[in-house]
């Protein structure tokens, strides 16, 4: 019997897409088990992108994070043109999931909200073992700042998470 990673490639083109996505991100939880990670809240729902999800995110950070002239964050999202701050965030994601370490790390998850990406929250943890601490900087495009979509509750429904992050891989 062949687990869930050893699909052929045929089998699975044949899917609709819907059920491809879900299938792809079972198949990634499988074998990166931060994939299988999914926070919902009131209104949001965040959980790491798959690749036209990842690509959506980087457009729309492309298209602006900060108003021109303005930088309320540390990342300089009013620097470089719409291709540098596209790659930024692809980057970003990629780097965060190759240097995953159980006492050190960031999971760049995307904020979702009625099933489109509207943002990313990095939960992001040092000496996580040992301190017990997260912080979650976060970043919505333009059009989805200023509506209350994340507030203080989103983060009172993160915290049981944490435990699971931080716990070792399945053998």
């Amino acid at each position: 019997m062949r687990g869930r990673a050893e699909t052929s490639a045929l089998e699975v083109s044949r899917l609709p897409r819907r059920i491809l996505a879900k299938r792809m991100r079972d198949i990634l939880a499988d074998l990166w088990p931060q994939y299988g990670l999914t926070i919902v809240t009131p209104h949001l729902q965040l959980r790491l992108p798959g690749g036209a999800e990842l690509a959506e995110l980087a457009d729309l950070a492309g298209h602006g994070v900060d108003r021109p002239g303005e930088r309320p964050f540390l990342t300089p999202w009013t620097d470089g043109t719409y291709t540098d701050r596209a790659r930024f965030v692809l980057q970003e994601h990629w780097h965060q999931l190759a240097s995953w370490n159980v006492a050190a790390w960031r999971l760049g998850m995307g904020v979702f909200r009625a099933g489109r990406p509207i943002g990313v929250v990095t939960l992001r943890a040092r000496d996580f073992p040992v301190v017990r601490q997260v912080t979650t900087p976060a970043w919505l495009g333009i059009d989805h700042q200023g509506k209350g979509y994340w507030n203080g509750s989103e983060g009172r429904t993160a915290h049981p998470c944490f435990k699971i992050i931080s716990a070792p891989p399945p053998h």
